[in-house]
């Protein structure tokens, strides 16, 4: 990687992704007004600005599966690269796949942009598997709603997509 400090990451996402900041800001947010910092979370799929923003914004302990090996490894490095590597990890493995089981309990889930990843279908699976695994908090992200909620008050809220999420779940 070409990467070697956060501040080289920060100027490569703003010449290539300037909405990334906006997204890792949003979440940053909601974690602080929530009073969540400091906890165990899983995140599906890599952003290595969001990631890293909310571990040293939030003091998250992140896990993020993703299924790209290469985009993993290097993430992992960038990880110890930065120093970070006991608060965030990077695993290849499918959260879709029958075999994924979570080997620790996590407080918060990360759906940022699913959307754009998985089906409908798929989406509903993997909000079984965080309803399954009694995770507390979900923060999801996509182009069309900011919303968080504890799980068992995504019923109420005013956002379509949320309130489907909620049925999923249940």
């Amino acid at each position: 990687s070409s990467i070697h400090s956060i501040q080289e990451l920060y100027s490569d996402y703003i010449n290539s992704e300037p909405y990334a900041f906006l997204h890792a800001g949003a979440m940053s947010n909601t974690i602080l007004k929530e009073k969540l910092n400091g906890v165990n979370a899983i995140s599906i799929g890599i952003d290595l600005l969001k990631d890293l923003t909310l571990v040293k914004n939030n003091n998250l302990n992140i896990d993020v599966f993703d299924l790209d090996e290469k985009a993993v490894d290097l993430s992992n490095s960038l990880s110890h690269e930065f120093q970070i590597s006991e608060s965030l990890k990077y695993f290849h493995q499918n959260v879709l796949s029958k075999e994924f089981k979570l080997n620790k309990d996590y407080d918060l889930c990360i759906l940022s942009q699913m959307d754009y990843i998985f089906t409908d279908n798929e989406i509903e699976s993997l909000l079984m598997k965080i309803s399954n695994a009694n995770i507390k908090y979900i923060l999801i992200l996509t182009p069309a709603i900011y919303s968080f909620g504890s799980i068992s008050t995504l019923k109420m809220s005013i956002h379509k997509t949320v309130d489907l999420i909620s049925i999923f779940l249940y």
